[in-house]
Protein backbone atom coordinates (compact mmCIF):
# COMPACT_ATOMS: atom_id res chain seq x y z
CA UNK A 1 0.00 0.00 0.00
CA UNK A 2 1.04 3.62 -0.40
CA UNK A 3 0.24 6.91 1.29
CA UNK A 4 -1.16 10.04 -0.23
CA UNK A 5 1.02 12.36 -2.25
CA UNK A 6 2.65 14.99 0.01
CA UNK A 7 1.27 17.73 -2.27
CA UNK A 8 -2.41 16.95 -1.72
CA UNK A 9 -3.95 16.87 1.75
CA UNK A 10 -1.06 18.42 3.71
CA UNK A 11 -1.31 21.58 1.57
CA UNK A 12 -5.00 21.77 2.33
CA UNK A 13 -4.23 21.19 6.00
CA UNK A 14 -1.74 24.09 5.92
CA UNK A 15 -4.33 26.35 4.35
CA UNK A 16 -6.86 25.43 7.02
CA UNK A 17 -4.40 26.09 9.85
CA UNK A 18 -3.26 29.43 8.40
CA UNK A 19 -6.89 30.41 7.95
CA UNK A 20 -7.66 29.71 11.59
CA UNK A 21 -10.23 27.01 10.84
CA UNK A 22 -11.14 24.17 13.15
CA UNK A 23 -8.70 21.21 13.26
CA UNK A 24 -9.07 18.63 10.54
CA UNK A 25 -11.21 15.67 11.48
CA UNK A 26 -11.96 12.24 10.06
CA UNK A 27 -14.96 12.05 7.79
CA UNK A 28 -18.01 10.17 9.00
CA UNK A 29 -19.29 7.12 7.16
CA UNK A 30 -22.23 9.01 5.70
CA UNK A 31 -22.65 11.83 3.21
CA UNK A 32 -22.97 14.79 5.58
CA UNK A 33 -19.23 15.43 5.40
CA UNK A 34 -19.40 15.47 1.60
CA UNK A 35 -21.77 18.42 1.31
CA UNK A 36 -19.07 20.59 -0.30
CA UNK A 37 -19.41 18.34 -3.37
CA UNK A 38 -23.13 19.02 -3.76
CA UNK A 39 -24.01 21.57 -6.41
CA UNK A 40 -23.52 22.53 -10.03
CA UNK A 41 -20.00 22.67 -11.51
CA UNK A 42 -18.51 23.76 -14.86
CA UNK A 43 -15.00 23.26 -16.21
CA UNK A 44 -12.94 20.72 -18.14
CA UNK A 45 -12.04 17.07 -18.10
CA UNK A 46 -8.42 16.57 -19.13
CA UNK A 47 -7.40 12.98 -19.81
CA UNK A 48 -4.40 11.09 -21.11
CA UNK A 49 -5.21 9.31 -24.36
CA UNK A 50 -5.07 5.52 -23.97
CA UNK A 51 -3.58 5.19 -27.43
CA UNK A 52 -0.14 6.57 -26.56
CA UNK A 53 -0.28 7.59 -22.86
CA UNK A 54 1.09 10.97 -23.98
CA UNK A 55 -1.60 12.97 -25.77
CA UNK A 56 -3.76 15.15 -23.50
CA UNK A 57 -7.39 15.67 -24.49
CA UNK A 58 -9.66 18.32 -22.94
CA UNK A 59 -13.45 18.24 -22.96
CA UNK A 60 -15.76 20.97 -21.60
CA UNK A 61 -17.64 19.34 -18.72
CA UNK A 62 -20.69 20.09 -16.62
CA UNK A 63 -21.40 18.25 -13.37
CA UNK A 64 -24.37 18.24 -11.01
CA UNK A 65 -23.87 16.41 -7.71
CA UNK A 66 -26.84 15.82 -5.44
CA UNK A 67 -27.88 13.50 -2.59
CA UNK A 68 -29.43 10.20 -3.61
CA UNK A 69 -31.81 10.25 -0.62
CA UNK A 70 -31.97 8.88 2.90
CA UNK A 71 -28.26 9.69 3.26
CA UNK A 72 -27.44 6.82 0.89
CA UNK A 73 -24.76 8.69 -1.04
CA UNK A 74 -24.35 11.25 -3.81
CA UNK A 75 -25.32 11.07 -7.47
CA UNK A 76 -22.91 12.65 -9.97
CA UNK A 77 -24.44 13.54 -13.35
CA UNK A 78 -21.76 14.44 -15.92
CA UNK A 79 -22.15 15.89 -19.40
CA UNK A 80 -19.20 16.23 -21.80
CA UNK A 81 -18.91 18.07 -25.09
CA UNK A 82 -16.97 15.95 -27.57
CA UNK A 83 -14.64 17.59 -30.15
CA UNK A 84 -17.29 17.04 -32.84
CA UNK A 85 -19.87 18.96 -30.77
CA UNK A 86 -21.81 15.95 -29.50
CA UNK A 87 -22.84 16.01 -25.83
CA UNK A 88 -22.31 12.74 -23.96
CA UNK A 89 -23.76 12.13 -20.50
CA UNK A 90 -22.92 9.68 -17.72
CA UNK A 91 -23.80 9.14 -14.07
CA UNK A 92 -21.83 7.87 -11.10
CA UNK A 93 -22.63 7.23 -7.46
CA UNK A 94 -20.47 7.99 -4.44
CA UNK A 95 -21.50 5.73 -1.55
CA UNK A 96 -19.53 5.56 1.74
CA UNK A 97 -19.46 2.23 3.57
CA UNK A 98 -17.61 0.46 6.36
CA UNK A 99 -15.46 -1.24 3.68
CA UNK A 100 -14.27 2.01 2.11
CA UNK A 101 -16.10 4.10 -0.45
CA UNK A 102 -17.83 3.09 -3.69
CA UNK A 103 -17.20 5.52 -6.54
CA UNK A 104 -17.53 3.51 -9.74
CA UNK A 105 -15.57 0.77 -7.93
CA UNK A 106 -14.75 -0.01 -4.31
CA UNK A 107 -11.87 2.19 -3.12
CA UNK A 108 -9.89 2.16 0.11
CA UNK A 109 -9.59 5.51 1.89
CA UNK A 110 -5.94 6.55 2.24
CA UNK A 111 -6.41 10.08 3.59
CA UNK A 112 -9.37 12.19 4.70
CA UNK A 113 -9.19 15.83 5.66
CA UNK A 114 -12.30 17.85 6.35
CA UNK A 115 -12.60 21.42 7.59
CA UNK A 116 -15.74 21.56 9.70
CA UNK A 117 -15.92 25.34 9.35
CA UNK A 118 -15.60 25.86 5.59
CA UNK A 119 -16.56 22.36 4.46
CA UNK A 120 -13.36 22.08 2.37
CA UNK A 121 -12.56 18.45 1.65
CA UNK A 122 -9.53 16.39 0.67
CA UNK A 123 -10.13 12.71 0.00
CA UNK A 124 -7.42 10.32 -1.25
CA UNK A 125 -8.47 6.85 -2.42
CA UNK A 126 -6.68 3.78 -3.75
CA UNK A 127 -7.47 0.42 -5.31
CA UNK A 128 -5.88 -2.34 -7.33
CA UNK A 129 -7.18 -2.92 -10.84
CA UNK A 130 -6.51 -2.62 -14.56
CA UNK A 131 -5.74 0.45 -16.61
CA UNK A 132 -5.26 0.23 -20.37
CA UNK A 133 -5.36 -3.59 -20.03
CA UNK A 134 -2.45 -3.58 -17.55
CA UNK A 135 -2.40 -4.40 -13.84
CA UNK A 136 -2.01 -1.19 -11.88
CA UNK A 137 -2.36 0.59 -8.57
CA UNK A 138 -4.93 3.33 -9.07
CA UNK A 139 -5.14 6.45 -6.93
CA UNK A 140 -8.00 8.95 -6.83
CA UNK A 141 -8.06 12.39 -5.23
CA UNK A 142 -11.11 14.58 -4.61
CA UNK A 143 -10.38 18.10 -3.36
CA UNK A 144 -12.74 21.03 -2.78
CA UNK A 145 -11.40 24.44 -1.83
CA UNK A 146 -14.05 27.13 -1.75
CA UNK A 147 -15.72 27.14 -5.17
CA UNK A 148 -13.10 24.92 -6.83
CA UNK A 149 -13.40 21.15 -7.26
CA UNK A 150 -10.61 18.89 -8.54
CA UNK A 151 -11.04 15.15 -9.16
CA UNK A 152 -7.83 13.39 -10.20
CA UNK A 153 -7.03 9.79 -11.08
CA UNK A 154 -3.46 8.49 -11.33
CA UNK A 155 -2.15 5.03 -12.21
CA UNK A 156 1.07 3.16 -11.54
CA UNK A 157 1.56 0.00 -13.57
CA UNK A 158 2.77 -3.21 -11.99
CA UNK A 159 6.58 -3.20 -11.87
CA UNK A 160 6.84 0.54 -12.52
CA UNK A 161 7.68 3.39 -10.14
CA UNK A 162 6.19 6.09 -12.37
CA UNK A 163 2.75 7.59 -11.77
CA UNK A 164 0.66 8.67 -14.77
CA UNK A 165 -2.15 11.18 -14.36
CA UNK A 166 -4.91 9.43 -16.30
CA UNK A 167 -7.50 12.18 -15.94
CA UNK A 168 -8.36 15.28 -13.99
CA UNK A 169 -11.54 17.31 -13.63
CA UNK A 170 -10.96 21.00 -12.91
CA UNK A 171 -14.30 22.58 -12.10
CA UNK A 172 -15.77 25.76 -10.61
CA UNK A 173 -19.06 26.04 -8.77
CA UNK A 174 -21.92 27.62 -10.71
CA UNK A 175 -25.43 28.63 -9.76
CA UNK A 176 -27.58 25.52 -9.52
CA UNK A 177 -30.55 25.85 -11.83
CA UNK A 178 -33.62 24.96 -9.86
CA UNK A 179 -36.04 22.61 -11.59
CA UNK A 180 -39.59 23.65 -12.34
CA UNK A 181 -41.81 22.25 -9.58
CA UNK A 182 -44.89 22.77 -11.76
CA UNK A 183 -43.79 19.62 -13.60
CA UNK A 184 -45.59 17.79 -10.77
CA UNK A 185 -48.98 19.06 -11.91
CA UNK A 186 -51.09 16.32 -13.46
CA UNK A 187 -52.36 12.83 -12.78
CA UNK A 188 -49.94 10.06 -11.85
CA UNK A 189 -50.57 6.31 -11.79
CA UNK A 190 -48.94 4.99 -8.61
CA UNK A 191 -47.88 1.36 -8.34
CA UNK A 192 -48.34 0.43 -4.67
CA UNK A 193 -47.53 -3.28 -4.95
CA UNK A 194 -46.48 -4.54 -1.49
CA UNK A 195 -43.39 -6.46 -2.69
CA UNK A 196 -41.24 -6.29 -5.84
CA UNK A 197 -42.58 -9.62 -7.15
CA UNK A 198 -46.27 -8.88 -6.44
CA UNK A 199 -48.81 -7.92 -9.08
CA UNK A 200 -49.15 -4.16 -9.74
CA UNK A 201 -51.63 -2.33 -7.52
CA UNK A 202 -52.50 1.04 -9.04
CA UNK A 203 -53.88 4.15 -7.39
CA UNK A 204 -53.97 7.77 -8.52
CA UNK A 205 -51.93 10.71 -7.28
CA UNK A 206 -53.36 14.00 -8.55
CA UNK A 207 -51.52 17.31 -8.27
CA UNK A 208 -53.93 20.13 -9.08
CA UNK A 209 -51.85 23.20 -8.24
CA UNK A 210 -48.30 24.15 -7.31
CA UNK A 211 -47.70 27.51 -5.66
CA UNK A 212 -44.19 28.32 -4.46
CA UNK A 213 -43.14 25.53 -2.10
CA UNK A 214 -46.68 24.24 -1.52
CA UNK A 215 -49.03 22.13 -3.60
CA UNK A 216 -52.58 20.76 -3.53
CA UNK A 217 -54.10 17.51 -4.74
CA UNK A 218 -55.27 14.07 -3.76
CA UNK A 219 -53.84 10.60 -3.23
CA UNK A 220 -55.20 7.05 -3.03
CA UNK A 221 -58.91 7.14 -3.75
CA UNK A 222 -59.24 10.90 -3.87
CA UNK A 223 -58.09 11.58 -0.29
CA UNK A 224 -57.15 15.26 -0.03
CA UNK A 225 -53.51 16.06 0.67
CA UNK A 226 -52.52 17.86 3.85
CA UNK A 227 -49.41 20.02 4.36
CA UNK A 228 -48.07 19.54 0.82
CA UNK A 229 -44.50 20.86 0.62
CA UNK A 230 -41.89 21.05 -2.18
CA UNK A 231 -38.10 21.50 -2.04
CA UNK A 232 -36.04 22.24 -5.18
CA UNK A 233 -32.85 23.38 -3.42
CA UNK A 234 -30.99 20.14 -4.27
CA UNK A 235 -31.47 20.19 -8.04
CA UNK A 236 -34.53 17.90 -8.08
CA UNK A 237 -38.20 18.30 -7.23
CA UNK A 238 -38.66 16.72 -3.79
CA UNK A 239 -42.14 16.66 -2.28
CA UNK A 240 -43.94 15.52 0.87
CA UNK A 241 -47.48 15.50 2.19
CA UNK A 242 -49.76 13.79 4.71
CA UNK A 243 -53.10 12.02 4.37
CA UNK A 244 -55.25 10.29 6.94
CA UNK A 245 -58.09 7.81 7.40
CA UNK A 246 -59.62 5.90 10.28
CA UNK A 247 -56.33 4.18 11.06
CA UNK A 248 -54.36 7.41 11.45
CA UNK A 249 -51.82 9.48 9.52
CA UNK A 250 -49.91 8.50 6.36
CA UNK A 251 -46.69 10.44 5.65
CA UNK A 252 -45.67 10.36 1.99
CA UNK A 253 -42.55 11.76 0.35
CA UNK A 254 -40.93 11.39 -3.04
CA UNK A 255 -38.88 12.88 -5.85
CA UNK A 256 -39.42 13.56 -9.53
CA UNK A 257 -36.89 11.35 -11.31
CA UNK A 258 -36.99 12.11 -15.02
CA UNK A 259 -40.45 11.07 -16.20
CA UNK A 260 -41.22 9.05 -13.06
CA UNK A 261 -41.96 9.65 -9.40
CA UNK A 262 -40.23 7.58 -6.74
CA UNK A 263 -41.63 7.70 -3.23
CA UNK A 264 -42.49 6.09 0.08
CA UNK A 265 -45.58 6.13 2.26
CA UNK A 266 -45.33 5.49 6.00
CA UNK A 267 -48.50 4.49 7.84
CA UNK A 268 -48.33 5.30 11.55
CA UNK A 269 -51.51 3.47 12.50
CA UNK A 270 -51.05 0.39 10.30
CA UNK A 271 -47.28 0.28 10.88
CA UNK A 272 -45.97 -0.24 7.35
CA UNK A 273 -43.68 1.51 4.90
CA UNK A 274 -44.69 1.27 1.24
CA UNK A 275 -42.16 1.90 -1.54
CA UNK A 276 -43.71 3.00 -4.82
CA UNK A 277 -43.15 4.42 -8.29
CA UNK A 278 -45.51 6.39 -10.48
CA UNK A 279 -45.88 7.30 -14.15
CA UNK A 280 -47.74 10.27 -15.59
CA UNK A 281 -51.15 9.58 -17.07
CA UNK A 282 -51.10 11.15 -20.53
Amino acid sequence: MFRALPSVCPLLLLALVVGGSAPAQALQQDTRAYQSLVGSWDGVLEYLDYGDDRTLVQLPTHLVAKPIGNDAGLLFAFSYQEPDGRVVTSTERLIPSSDGIYFGALWQIEEEVHDGKTGDLCLVLSRQGEDNNKQATIRGMVVTEGDDLTITQEVRYLGSTEWLQRHQYRLERTALERPNAKALVGTWRVDLRPTPDAEPYYQEFVVRRVEGDTFEGSFYGGTELQHGRINTDWGSVHFAFATSDGSGVYNTSGVLDGEKLRGTTHSLGREFLAVWTAERVQ
